[in-house]
């Protein structure tokens, strides 16, 4: 691992699985005919197969994609997320936050590093990331949640319940949100 949390890859290797992937997956060679930069390619192939659940080789393209462009905040993005679905969450971290830095205007992307935050056990870490999700954008429920399970957490009750609320104002109500409250 970089200081970027980025593998970092050979014009070889890149070439290499750049090729592999244009022989067999038509979309991804398509979208190399079509104009698309290898990285954009390569960044919505790996999306492709995060959903289908092929981590591995969704691992490999999106840092390939990463390689090619290193201050990509979407690249970054989607390769946190691969990396926090594979079990890898302390690198996702460390890509996410890589992220963040190159683009601070990042709502989901405040909130996807408070979630791996709070999943760390980092509750002072997931609330300052939920905060800024919110202070990104106020009508955030899904930050008005994470930041209301916080305060949970923290034995905050009225606060907790005041977060709850006003998720509960910004989105449709539902069972478990109705519950935790």
């Amino acid at each position: 691992m970089t200081s970027t949390a980025v593998d970092l890859l050979e014009p070889e290797q890149i070439a290499q699985v750049v090729r592999h992937w244009e022989t067999i997956d038509t979309p991804f060679s398509s979208a190399l005919q079509s104009g698309v930069s290898p990285a954009q390619a390569l960044g919505r192939l790996g999306v492709r197969l995060c959903l289908l659940e092929r981590y591995p080789e969704s691992l490999a393209v999106l840092n390939t994609a990463v390689a090619l462009s290193p201050n990509d905040p979407l690249l970054l993005n989607n390769l946190a997320v691969v990396l926090d679905r594979a079990g890898h969450t302390d690198h996702a971290i460390l890509v996410i936050q890589r992220s963040l830095s190159l683009s601070h205007a990042q709502p989901d992307s405040w909130l996807l590093l408070g979630n791996m935050k709070k999943m760390r056990g980092d509750l002072a870490g997931a609330q300052t990331a939920y905060e800024t999700a919110l202070a990104l954008e106020p009508n955030s429920p899904l930050a008005w949640q994470g930041l209301g399970l916080i305060r949970q957490q923290q034995r905050k009750f009225p606060e907790a319940i005041q977060c709850i609320i006003t998720c509960l104002k910004q989105s449709q109500p539902t069972a478990p949100l109705l519950a935790i409250l």
